[in-house]
């Protein structure tokens, strides 16, 4: 007998098909980091998961990012350079 919201994994499957199963079609992703390496990572895997993606590298412009498209997900650094954790616009 299945239990309504048994994962994918108590089920026996593999972890890479319940990864490749999640779908993110239509959900719009905003990525704060200045760090290059780490906004190009997570969007790769994001945008295959079907994921909008938008990066901000700094404060201002996550401020004008939001203005112009808000996002269902925010995925930042918290220790972003001119903008302390109390002062940011997402709280």
């Amino acid at each position: 007998m299945k239990v309504q919201g048994e994962s994918h994994l108590a089920q026996g499957s593999s972890s890479s098909n319940t990864f490749n199963s999640l779908r993110l079609t239509g959900i719009r992703v905003l990525i704060v980091d200045d760090d290059a390496d780490i906004h190009d990572f997570f969007s790769f895997v994001l945008e295959q998961a079907g994921a909008e993606v938008s990066v901000a590298t700094s404060a201002i412009e996550v401020l004008q990012a939001l203005e112009q498209s808000p996002a269902d997900i925010l995925l930042s650094d918290i220790g972003m350079p001119q903008m302390n954790h109390t002062q940011k616009p997402y709280r």
